[in-house]
């Protein structure tokens, strides 16, 4: 019987790759904090609660993006509860892919081999008369090969073993407001790698890849120009959840002088004693108990349908309401 071989990782430029390896396999088999694998097979989207036989609610896994269609920076927003129950609860209808999604989905394929549920954006619409690919295509490629550049640089391990990696673990609710429901936090990480640049040195760290068409943005919700204005609970999500450091890591691919930004999250995995650190944490347990409490009000309400112009005009339900907004 052949004895089976060693996978080989990409060669980086640190030399501490053993402990690397060891502290990930570390994270991974920490069960009391962790249960995580990653995503071999491509799969639908499965339920993010659990009913009873009473069509009750008994668990619910909380998402960075979950919060962010009910909160912003820890405040309600205007949404439909039954647009939360069938898209982003029940999750049996989906929405329609926009055209910047599908370059953010093309280019993350591109830089680590796929994107989230092992799924694939290998190309996009090119030029009817051509066949060749369009202006915004060739910019993105151009940022796939300084994505790959700038890794060499920062010393990042693209690992098929630790790409598109699934995290879940049960919340614990302090307070035990929540007796009558199990509550998950969980996320779909984009990259496991260490780092080694500047003042930035971790065996292992969390990235989240973005591609943005300016870096320099500051306009909300993707303001990558303007850091300190965005709404960071995903980096402190995720930081908590696999207790390692975050970082976003940002390409554009603007006309002129494309680039890059690294945006390392303040967390207390990082900061334990920081102030500002201590605040995000607290601010995320504050926005877990509010989603949660606000999927039980809608819950106990009946999910009602309530049409707003703005949420209403992107979402793929069309009922009666919908219908309604358009006649006023």
């Amino acid at each position: 019987m052949k004895k089976k071989k060693k996978k080989k990782l990409p060669q980086p430029t640190l030399s501490n790759v053993e402990e690397y390896i060891n502290t990930l396999e570390k994270v991974a088999d920490d069960e009391t904090k962790t249960t995580s694998k990653p995503l071999n097979v491509s799969h639908k989207k499965s339920p993010r609660i659990i009913l009873n036989s009473s069509g009750k609610i008994t668990e619910i896994k909380v998402s960075a993006s979950l919060m962010k269609k009910i909160l912003y920076k820890g405040d309600p927003i205007i949404v439909c509860p039954y647009y939360i129950y069938r898209v982003w609860l029940l999750r049996d209808i989906s929405e329609a892919t926009t055209e910047s999604m599908e370059r953010g989905l093309y280019f993350e394929t591109m830089c680590i081999g796929c994107s989230a549920n092992n799924e694939g954006t290998y190309d996009l619409p090119r030029s009817k008369v051509s066949g060749d690919r369009l202006t915004a295509q060739i910019r993105i490629d151009d940022a796939v090969n300084r994505f790959h550049r700038e890794n060499e640089k920062y010393g990042i391990i693209i690992d098929k073993e630790y790409i598109q990696y699934h995290a879940e673990r049960v919340w614990e609710d302090k307070y035990k407001e929540f007796n009558d429901i199990t509550i998950i936090i969980q996320g779909e990480i984009d990259f496991l790698s260490p780092i080694k640049y500047a003042e930035i040195n971790h065996t292992a760290a969390v990235f989240d890849l973005k591609l943005t068409g300016d870096r320099d943005n500051c306009f909300p919700p993707f303001c990558w120009g303007c850091p300190e204005e965005m709404d960071l609970i995903q980096g402190v999500l995720y930081s908590n959840l696999m207790r390692l450091p975050f970082i976003y890591y940002v390409f554009d691919y603007r006309k002129h002088n494309p680039g890059h930004r690294l945006l390392p999250v303040k967390t207390i995995i990082t900061h334990p004693q920081d102030q500002e650190a201590i605040n995000r944490n607290n601010e995320l347990d504050q926005s877990i108990r509010k989603t949660v409490s606000s999927i039980q009000l809608w819950e106990a309400e009946g999910w009602n349908k309530e049409p707003d112009v703005k949420v209403c005009k992107k979402c793929p339900i069309q009922c009666n309401e919908w219908k309604q907004v358009k006649n006023i």
